[in-house]
């Protein structure tokens, strides 16, 4: 690491004192990534139903506005979160020829096909069909059988 390399004319007190707030940045970093996997990971097992914030932050033995607030340091918020699971839900069900759209709607947790469309259209600008298309031209190798 460049951080550890010896450097001509340093000040050890100045050099402990960087490489204190390194550490304190990378701790930070990991709490703000376990906060942001745990957020998904619950979300993803409560669809299609989803928790409402308020349910979230009690999880988390915190207020609304704390933990609102710690998103907000990670770049993000609770809907951000909910639509990238939903969204990488949808995908992964499009990929499935048998399920319909009202199957795919419900399991990724949206009210209705319709809401499927319009978040489909706003992730790919592209229908859920013309996704599904794309998606299994993907997965399928020229001249044979899908890839599993």
């Amino acid at each position: 690491l460049w951080a550890h390399a010896p450097m001509p004319g340093r000040d050890p007190i100045t050099y402990r004192s960087v490489l204190d707030v390194l550490d304190q940045q990378t701790a930070s970093r990991r709490d703000q990534q376990d906060l942001l996997e745990v957020l998904e990971i619950s979300v993803v097992q409560s669809l299609p139903t989803v928790p409402s914030f308020l349910e979230q932050a009690r999880r988390h033995a915190s207020s609304e506005r704390t933990l609102r607030r710690r998103l907000a340091d990670c770049g993000t918020t609770y809907e951000a979160i909910v639509d990238g699971v939903r969204r990488e839900r949808a995908e992964q069900l499009l990929r499935r020829p048998e399920l319909t759209l009202r199957d795919i709607a419900r399991q990724a947790g949206f009210a209705d096909v319709s809401a499927l469309r319009r978040a489909v259209r706003r992730w790919h600008e592209a229908t859920p069909l013309e996704v599904r298309a794309e998606l299994m031209a993907r997965e399928t190798p020229v001249g044979g059988a899908p890839r599993g």
